[in-house]
């Protein structure tokens, strides 16, 4: 067999992942403009008008666009569920010549591929229309892309390890309900990590735990400035250790589930 031949078809899988997700990109794009766009006129522009700081918008638009891939997640690991459990599409990847552990690197780095795709043009859609909300003058860029590669890797690990767990889509209610959402709300969203560290240490270091928090302030700091922020090196090098442990928990569990030789 040619010895480039697992490499090649792992490379074929990546193109045909992105020829599907580019037949949906500008729905995508709109809906999730959307969203950006209406989470940022109400925090960003009418709750500094009842009193909240002047730098609340650049906050929360920073945050909002760097969240996007939590949301994505659930849906996900249900189309991945579906497909072991009915179609059986992953049966027939699993056939191709390539190692089994290439088979799912290639559908987390997929989902981190396109998140990755719609983060950017949100970035890009976020500044056109909220143009003094993001200083491009003020953005360390060699710490914002290092934050934006590792935070759209850390999402396809999560999502695909969140897939290994579901057994049926009886509960995607409580992987929504009692993960996500807790991750979201408490992942730095509506607050820095020194503010809520300000206020109880105790809640500080119990929220270092959360994954989204070292996404939420890594960006920040790279786009917005460090002095409010944790760190970029810290929060990267969680990121990375936690990509890690998502990713070979998730093609350990999905190779047992699989029966994969």
């Amino acid at each position: 067999m040619n010895k480039w031949l697992p490499f090649y078809t792992f490379l074929q899988l990546l193109y045909r992942e992105w020829f599907d997700f580019k037949r949906q990109l500008l729905s995508k794009l709109m809906n999730t403009s959307i969203l950006l766009l209406t989470n940022i006129i109400v925090f960003g522009l009418l709750f500094p008008k009842l009193g909240m700081e002047g730098t609340f918008g650049p906050f929360m638009l920073v945050g909002a666009i760097a969240s996007f891939g939590l949301f994505e997640i659930v849906g996900r690991a249900a189309g991945l569920t579906v497909d072991i459990m009915e179609a059986r599409r992953i049966s027939y990847l699993l056939t191709l010549p390539l190692p089994s552990t290439w088979v799912f690197i290639s559908i987390g780095l997929s989902w981190a591929m396109t998140t990755a795709i719609l983060t950017f043009l949100l970035f890009v859609v976020g500044k056109l229309v909220f143009f003094s909300f993001i200083d491009l003058r003020a953005i360390t860029y060699l710490s914002f892309f290092a934050m934006f590669i590792i935070s759209n890797l850390f999402l396809g690990a999560f999502s695909l390890w969140i897939a290994s767990l579901l057994r049926s889509l009886s509960v995607l209610d409580f992987i929504w309900f009692r993960v996500i959402n807790p991750l979201f709300m408490f992942g730095g969203y509506f607050y820095s990590w020194h503010e809520l560290y300000r206020l109880s240490p105790l809640l500080g270091w119990l929220n270092c735990l959360n994954p989204m928090l070292y996404i939420m302030e890594g960006t920040r700091s790279a786009v917005l400035g460090k002095e409010k922020y944790l760190p970029v090196w810290v929060c990267f090098s969680v990121l990375l250790l936690a990509t890690g442990l998502c990713g070979s928990f998730a093609i350990r569990s999905l190779k047992k589930r699989l029966d994969c030789v």
